[in-house]
């Protein structure tokens, strides 16, 4: 009686985390039209300035696809690893649009795994990608060291995260933060709204930080989720 409870138990909540991950799926397809207009022209300027010379550049979480419009002519192939399948038919819909618009028109490999073990071969890729994603990993410093495997000795890491409100410059924002992280993590596929994704980046031997912006989101634009650092990070041979 109790082995069949149990697995009752199981079932009824392996179903309720495939309905989580599809809705989280649809969400971010359909909610991030915003923030995505305003950080448009940032993202743009960021990918140019780091990704002009790659053939092959690794996506790791690449959801819905956002970045896809930003691949610079000289990308080939577009890696995209991510943990929720549920986001890869939007993924696929966002690449047939950049490329109806003239935009990316390389090969586009979809990949169900997560960032602390990518299914890839050793320096298998010239660049990397994580846009709002370091937030989610269970672990993000063995994220980088998995990200710097993969990626070619003196590849860059390019990087846009939201992280920890300053207790002096946004008190109110960081309490919010403190607060409705517990939910967050719960409805936003792990999400976590206290981490200080800058200095984990900045202790990681694995990678040197290049240069890195901070930006405030308007109140009216995911709130929750800023500030935001972008930048980017050199590989260590």
């Amino acid at each position: 009686e109790f082995s069949r409870r149990s697995v009752l138990f199981s079932g009824i909540l392996a179903g309720f985390h495939k309905i989580q991950k599809q809705a989280f799926a649809s969400a971010m397809n359909f909610d991030m039209d915003e923030y995505e207009s305003f950080m448009y022209e940032r993202k743009k300027k960021l990918f140019e300035a780091y990704l002009q010379e790659c053939s092959i550049v690794l996506d790791v979480g690449i959801g819905t696809g956002p970045n896809l419009i930003f691949m610079p002519r000289s990308v080939q192939r577009v890696v995209g690893v991510d943990p929720n399948e549920f986001m890869f038919p939007f993924t696929f819909e966002s690449a047939r649009k950049v490329r109806e618009n003239g935009g990316f028109k390389g090969d586009l490999q979809l990949l169900n795994g997560n960032a602390e073990s990518l299914p890839l071969d050793h320096a298998s890729v010239d660049a990397a990608i994580t846009t709002l994603v370091l937030c989610s990993v269970a672990d993000p410093s063995k994220a980088l060291i998995e990200i710097a495997r993969v990626v070619r000795p003196g590849g860059f890491l390019v990087f846009v995260e939201h992280v920890l409100a300053d207790r002096e410059s946004y008190p109110l924002l960081r309490i919010s933060q403190q607060l409705l992280n517990p939910l967050q993590k719960t409805v936003a596929d792990g999400c976590h709204l206290t981490r200080n994704t800058e200095q984990i980046i900045s202790n990681s031997r694995h990678w040197t930080l290049v240069s890195i912006d901070r930006l405030k989101l308007p109140s009216d634009i995911a709130w929750l989720i800023s500030p935001q650092i972008l930048g980017a990070a050199r590989r260590v041979n």
